[in-house]
């Protein structure tokens, strides 16, 4: 079967086989359903009733779930004791556990050699410490650095006697030392920041574009920016605040939000969202009362 299956879960799934169950791996989390694969095939499933009314945990991505096959759409009954899990807590006041990844062998903590942050590394490794999995840092950029030999010393000090691995996915460097991690049958999960190159890596890794990528680049005053495809995309929360900030006219945000609903539905939206809340947190009472009268007006609500 593969996908990291092993006699641990093997034994683990007993109880499921008798009941005639399936074993099967989920790699998506869509919500309403989830992505499959079976070790021969990917297939759509969703959790089963007592999943979803019962109040607890649904399965997480890297579970290994006993499957009951349907059409067009496969069932979940249940999934088997995890071995790791990277978790969070849910979203606003809940105190529930939110699992991100589930049975992870081996963490990968990613840093750009543009961008190397030693606290922001020691936080990642604790992250990967406590969910269980095997921590190793990687050092990506090599290409462009200056003496990729020092920025591996100052990580390999920050990483507490973990491994370093310097890598470049344009020439090639680590890259097979990195997939050698992941031999026979591992699972890896990436962490690390934005313009880190986790995707870049990947697609180097499978050999072919799985995963979309951004071009980055430092604005020079607040941090980075990404473009894609050739078109800039929206700059970030802290980037639009401080260098592409216009005078603030009575006009400006109504003219701004305007422009933001009529905008088609994007990543694009999202990050305008981000800038729009921002300015309506710094923004005085005045100000934001005419934000919210010029959303209103904008998104078709109603002010009540």
């Amino acid at each position: 079967m593969s996908l990291g299956w092993d006699d641990w879960f093997q034994e683990r799934f007993a109880l499921f086989a008798h009941q005639g169950y399936a074993p099967a791996r989920v790699i998506a989390d869509f919500g309403a359903e989830y992505l499959l694969h079976d070790g021969d095939e990917s297939l759509r499933a969703a959790a089963g009733r007592h999943l979803r009314n019962d109040g607890g945990q649904l399965p997480a991505v890297g579970d290994w779930v006993a499957l009951r096959h349907r059409e067009p759409v496969s069932t979940i009954h249940g999934w088997v004791e995890r071995k790791t899990a990277f978790s969070r807590k849910v979203a606003w006041v809940e105190t529930k556990e939110q699992v991100l990844a589930a049975n992870v062998d081996i963490a990968f903590v990613v840093a750009s050699a543009q961008d190397v942050n030693a606290r922001r590394i020691e936080r990642y490794l604790t992250m990967a410490w406590q969910s269980g999995a095997v921590p190793v840092v990687v050092l990506t950029k090599s290409d462009i650095a200056a003496s990729p030999g020092d920025l591996r010393v100052e990580l390999e000090a920050a990483a507490m006697g973990t491994p370093v691995l310097v890598t470049s996915a344009v020439t090639g460097e680590g890259i097979e030392a990195l997939a050698e991690q992941l031999r026979p049958a591992r699972t890896g999960v990436l962490l690390g920041p934005s313009g880190a190159g986790k995707s870049t890596l990947i697609n180097r890794m499978a050999g072919r574009p799985t995963c979309p990528t951004y071009a980055c680049f430092v604005t020079g005053i607040t941090g980075w920016c990404m473009k894609a495809a050739g078109k800039s995309s929206a700059p970030t929360t802290d980037a639009f605040s401080r260098s592409q900030r216009r005078p603030r006219s009575s006009g400006y945000h109504g003219d701004r939000i305007n422009n933001f609903f009529q905008r088609p539905r994007s990543r694009s939206r999202t990050l305008w969202s981000t800038a729009i809340c921002f300015h309506l947190r710094r923004s005085s009472v005045r100000r934001r009362a005419s934000l919210l009268a010029a959303t209103a007006r904008s998104s078709r609500w109603s002010l009540r």
